[in-house]
């Protein structure tokens, strides 16, 4: 079974100093991300990055944060709780090994951010996911680099970047661009052909 986060260590998911490894609303400017109308937050942890995914909405739409750890979809919620952000976002806790709750083809945007490596089955999860964006639809995947770094998880609990293009490519996803971001983390954004 991959290694899982330790809510207990959740202040790692809030702290400032993940803003050095990528700036997500320059990255989003720069992959010309916007106007989705359904997102889906893989894996949300802490809620850290839904201020920056809320941008991406059009006016009507909804982000779908999904976690299977409850005490980080709690802290979320709580965190929130009177912002804005709240009519825009439904949490949803979901069970690791049941099919996801969602219609074929529903989402135009999934985010996968600093999850992948604790996926107890990749490509499974890679092909369920491709089955929920719409055509042409977008998965921005942010994993860590295997090597040594001064935060993240050990290299040995990671995929190398070749693993990861492997899969998506097994899973029928085109990939548009491959980001490094030394000496932290892959960006992988690929699109539903």
């Amino acid at each position: 079974m991959a290694h899982k986060f330790d809510p207990r260590k959740l202040e790692k998911l809030e702290s400032p100093e993940r803003l050095k490894i990528f700036d997500p609303e320059a990255l989003f400017k720069d992959l010309n991300l916007s106007h989705f109308e359904s997102i889906l937050d893989f894996g949300v942890g802490t809620g850290f990055y839904l201020p920056y995914l809320v941008s991406l909405l059009s006016p009507s739409g909804t982000i779908y944060a999904i976690d299977i750890q409850e005490e980080l979809l709690r802290y979320a919620q709580e965190k929130y709780k009177d912002s804005p952000l709240m009519k825009k976002v439904k949490f949803l806790k979901i069970d690791e090994f049941e099919p996801l709750p969602f219609s074929p083809a529903f989402f135009d945007f999934i985010y996968l951010a600093f999850t992948f490596h604790e996926l107890n089955e990749p490509h499974q999860t890679l092909k369920d996911l491709h089955h929920l964006l719409k055509k042409k639809g977008k998965l921005l995947l942010i994993d860590w680099d295997k090597r040594e770094r001064d935060m993240g998880p050990p290299p040995e609990e990671v995929f190398e970047k070749e693993e990861i293009i492997n899969l998506l490519k097994e899973s029928s996803f085109k990939i548009k661009q491959k980001i490094a971001k030394e000496p932290y983390v892959w960006i992988f954004l690929a699109e539903k052909v």
